[in-house]
């Protein structure tokens, strides 16, 4: 806003106690008239309130961050830093209706970053409120690439809707994003499976396996016993039980292991 001084507003045939009158009127005037409006924003204080909330983040404080970013927010109603990350610790205290609106409010004052929109598409998608999440996830990817976390949600939306084909390329490209995503190879596996493609499945399972996946050595197990392969199966379901002996999978496990023993595999000859 641009502020005005005293010798552009006296016109300049006023003088004498007229102009002496003038100039007193006008400079009270003036004064409330520059006085009003809004402030700049002090970056300085900005920054440091928000770097003091970052700070209390990492340490796990969101209640502390909140207070500093709530600061800093104060100076500068539009720092989208301290929108998002405010938004973050309403997420992290449970408050998702809040962490929406302040997600919202980064995006107005920072629309080309993305990461706003795939936050707000989680919290649809923990709400179980999966088209808008949907629609909150599109809208990031038109602006640019999501993480794999994103395009593995994408699956399971599509995995629960039995619409495998959708929900296979969206855990490709969760693979494709990140190579050590190993539960999104493990819900290929699963497709696999349910398809009855053996050889896919079984690259899959053992892929996810590799990246921490335990779950996928019992599916693993599984598909060998189907296709007969009676010792891989043994050595897959044990891989399983070592790893969760109390699983949610270990009772079918050890069922397996003892149709296996009814039925032990024949050893090949010496």
């Amino acid at each position: 806003m641009k502020r005005l001084r005293l010798l552009d507003a006296v016109p300049g045939h006023i003088g004498g106690p007229a102009g002496y009158f003038f100039v007193i009127v006008l400079t009270i005037a003036l004064a409330l008239v520059n006085g009003c409006g809004p402030k700049p924003p002090n970056a300085m204080t900005v920054t440091k309130d928000y770097q003091a909330g970052r700070a209390k983040m990492e340490k796990g404080d969101f209640e502390g961050a909140l207070k500093a970013f709530k600061k800093s927010l104060k100076n500068n109603p539009d720092h989208a830093p301290s929108l998002k990350s405010a938004a973050v610790c309403f997420m992290n205290i449970g408050q998702p209706d809040s962490a929406i609106v302040y997600f919202e409010g980064a995006i107005v004052n920072n629309p080309a970053d993305n990461e706003p929109y795939v936050m707000i598409g989680d919290i649809h998608y923990e709400l179980f409120d999966f088209h808008e999440a949907m629609t909150y996830y599109d809208r990031a990817l038109e602006i640019g690439p999501i993480p794999a976390e994103a395009f593995e949600r994408l699956g399971n939306i599509y995995y629960r809707w039995r619409e495998f084909g959708r929900a296979r390329e969206y855990y490709s490209q969760a693979v494709a994003a990140d190579s050590a995503a190993g539960r999104a190879e493990y819900m290929l596996g699963l497709i696999s499976m349910a398809e009855k493609d053996t050889l896919s499945a079984m690259q899959r399972f053992e892929r996810a396996f590799a990246r921490g996946i335990t779950t996928a050595a019992y599916y693993m197990g599984l598909v060998q016993f189907n296709r007969g392969a009676l010792s891989e199966s043994e050595k897959w379901l044990q891989r399983y039980l070592d790893r969760e002996p109390a699983g949610d999978l270990a009772e079918k496990a050890r069922g397996v292991l003892t149709e296996i023993k009814k039925n032990p595999p024949i050893e090949p000859l010496r």
